[in-house]
């Protein structure tokens, strides 16, 4: 299982934030993060999105300075990066979900073409 995080680049931030539907593509989106399972762990799909949401969140320290979070091995592809937020983008075994304020919004079909 892999997983990708994507976060909305900042001039479509705000708009995200308010939940206008920010198109998901690589000139809105910029990759931070892949998440790998490490030892023998059957890793739940639908889990591993909150997951990657703790993992790319700095709560004690910053995120992408700690490359295991609970039974995941996070590289960051960024030496600095924000917290994972309203709008951005969890992508696990291709497929792809969008951070809602609460809990998580399956992108549409249409928005999946990157």
């Amino acid at each position: 299982m892999i997983v990708q995080v994507w976060h909305v680049r900042a001039e479509h931030f705000r708009a995200a934030l308010r939940g206008e539907p920010v198109a998901f593509s690589p000139d809105n989106y910029q990759q931070v993060a892949v998440l790998e399972p490490w030892g023998e762990r059957s890793a739940c799909v639908e889990a591993a999105y909150g997951e990657a949401f703790q993992a790319t969140n700095s709560f004690d320290a910053d995120w992408t300075q700690q490359r295991v979070s609970g039974e995941w091995i996070v590289t960051p592809l960024l030496l600095r990066c924000r917290s994972t937020s309203v709008g951005d983008v969890v992508v696990v075994d291709g497929r792809a979900m969008r951070c809602a304020g609460i809990g998580w919004t399956p992108l549409a079909e249409t928005e999946e073409g990157r």
